[in-house]
């Protein structure tokens, strides 16, 4: 019997949803982390995505950004967070797509 170990896969969504662009977006991310997760089907994904990175999307992204992070899809440092004294601690590294 074989055993398949399922790779966890960190994904700096900030920089993906900016790639080739002025401004982050939701649905470049999305596409693109889709697209991952249709040829790694056996991965588990975690999107972190900067704590300003919801005030940067244009507002038609608002609310599915905020769904998004309500339903663990997607991890930001609270407001506020300075990158020096954010950690992510292991309750942040449980999201599976």
């Amino acid at each position: 019997m074989t055993c398949r170990v399922t790779k966890h896969i960190i994904v700096d969504g900030s920089n993906i949803a900016t790639e080739g662009r002025s401004a982050p977006s939701l649905a470049q991310l999305s596409d693109a982390v889709t697209a991952f997760m249709k040829e790694y089907p056996n991965a588990k994904v975690t999107v972190v995505v900067d704590a300003t990175f919801g005030h940067r999307i244009a507002k038609k992204e608002v609310a599915e950004f905020n769904k998004a992070i309500e339903h663990n899809e997607l991890v930001a440092p609270p407001a506020g967070a300075d990158r020096k004294s954010t950690r992510l601690n292991s309750s942040h590294l449980v999201i599976s797509y």
